[in-house]
């Protein structure tokens, strides 16, 4: 310190890294015991670092981030006038093999990269990052604006693409794997008492897990263990950790409003597929409020080794506890006697009730019957005599699909499952379909019957359906005895 000028310099070094940060200013009233920097003369700080590890910074997340590692390379020079309104920024800092996990999260990221610059000043970018989970990879950017050193606007994108979807665990329960597009925008409101941020989800597909798996116990403190010491008879106790902060009101509030595009799926292989729409709103201002409501635009779903379509779904989030929202479905499911089932769920997922009924109308006994053997009366169903594999295959036919569809998905990616058609209970028709792409399947059916006298005389057929525009589809049917057929299918909700 010379003259009113202030220069500093702070060197790290390991073994295989380094550091180096300087800084330079002038000081206002210099003759005092405690000058201070000069906030209308331009400050200069540098950054110049060559593959400087970021473990040193550990202790300062812990709680947050179980490890944090990684190398960082650096050449910046940031000079900063008009008190932090302006300034200029020149290099980038550079990061590459980093390590990360948190126990929120409860997965480890490796091979993390990116860079951080700041051009125009004000101006944060976050370029070229990406990480790899222990499967799976996903790529992000960022942008933030600020307005001297308070947030004014920020933008940032994730993309997970299909191939590479990781898994997601929360706390260590596995809840899946996913893939898809997610963009958020953040804006400060003009008085800064808020935060509204904007998600955006376009593109979303889950893969939930065959099984929940076990779920941690939370394990509350035993009232009869007591930590301290003690001064002769006398017990002092010792706090292990503070005490609870009384809960404020935060200085800025957040309202995050999340928006679920066309093409937001979740599926559990052989069990349930679903496409979702909706809209939520989070509010946080001390207290976390959800609201909104998500629709499911199609789906179907197993139900006593039967395939159910969803007529429809809404998924409303009302009252304090979000985890418990209220839900209204039906689906339904077609007999091979063309009696159709509904199945009725109302409620919330803690006391909600599902009822049975059917058109035309029979008792809960004969549905319960439909279900299992294919007729409301316990039989299998008129057939030709001696048909007994045929019988067996239409009753039991979907709990073994069940399991082997959690087979295939063990072995494969690839969109593949099986269910057995029921629609002639006399000649079900296992099949192998095949989700090529969104809005492309094929299908692969071969009869286990014997044909009877009039009808299709086709054991095997193959099936292609293409769902061109919302509610409409074209299905294209070739035979292996040459029979071959072209529909139009438009499906009306009402």
């Amino acid at each position: 310190m010379k003259g009113g000028k202030l220069d500093g310099s702070v060197a790290l070094r390991q073994p295989d890294g380094r550091a180096d940060i300087r800084a330079s200013g002038m000081l206002e009233g210099s003759g005092s015991i405690f000058p201070k920097l000069s906030r209308t003369q331009p400050i200069t700080l540098s950054l110049d670092a060559k593959s400087f590890r970021l473990h040193v910074l550990r202790p300062f997340v812990q709680g947050t981030a179980d490890s944090l590692d990684g190398r960082v390379d650096a050449n910046v020079k940031v000079t900063v006038t008009r008190g932090g309104s302006d300034g200029k920024v020149d290099g980038a800092i550079s990061i590459r093999d980093g390590v990360f996990s948190s126990p929120q999260i409860g997965e480890r990221f490796n091979k993390i990269k990116g860079k951080i610059t700041m051009n125009p000043w004000g101006t944060l970018r976050l370029e070229e990052f990406s990480a790899a989970a222990p499967t799976g990879r996903l790529t992000a950017s960022a942008q933030a604006v600020f307005d001297g050193f308070a947030l004014k606007t920020a933008n940032a994108k994730l993309i997970i693409r299909q191939g590479e979807s990781i898994p997601v665990t929360v706390q260590g329960v596995p809840m899946g794997r996913a893939y898809g597009i997610v963009t958020a925008a953040a804006a400060t409101t003009p008085d800064k008492k808020r935060i509204d941020v904007k998600v955006n989800v376009p593109l979303l597909e889950v893969e939930l897990p065959k099984s929940g798996g076990a779920k941690p116990q939370r394990l509350a403190a035993d009232p009869h263990v007591r930590t301290g010491v003690r001064n002769g008879r006398t017990f002092h106790p010792v706090a292990l950790a503070p005490p609870p902060k009384p809960k404020t009101r935060p200085a800025i509030e957040a309202r995050v409003t999340v928006e679920l595009g066309r093409q937001v799926r979740v599926r559990k292989t052989g069990l349930a597929d679903v496409t979702l729409r909706g809209r939520l709103v989070l509010e946080a201002d001390g207290e976390t409020q959800v609201s909104g409501r998500i629709r499911v635009v199609r789906g179907e779903l197993l139900l006593q080794g039967k395939r159910f379509i969803i007529d429809h779904a809404i998924v409303t989030f009302v009252g304090d506890d979000p985890a418990n929202p209220m839900v209204i479905a039906t689906a339904y499911w077609d007999a091979p006697d063309s009696t159709r089932v509904f199945a009725d769920f109302s409620g919330t997922p803690k006391n909600g009730k599902l009822t049975l009924r059917s058109d035309p109308s029979l008792t809960e006994d004969q549905i319960v019957a439909l279900l299992m053997f294919g007729s409301a009366d316990g039989s299998f169903g008129s057939g030709q005599p001696g048909s007994e594999l045929a019988q067996g295959v239409s009753a039991g036919g979907g709990l073994i699909t069940q399991g082997l569809n959690e087979v295939i998905s063990d072995v494969t990616t690839a969109d593949i499952t099986t269910r057995v058609d029921t629609s002639d209970s006399s000649n079900p028709k296992p099949e192998v379909a095949v989700q090529i792409t969104s809005n492309i399947s094929a299908r692969l059916g071969v009869k286990v019957g014997v044909p009877g006298p009039g009808d299709n005389p086709d054991r095997a057929t193959i099936t292609f359906d293409w769902r061109f525009i919302r509610n409409w589809a074209v299905s294209a049917e070739v035979g292996d005895q040459g029979s071959t057929a072209v529909g139009v299918v438009w499906r009306f909700r009402y």
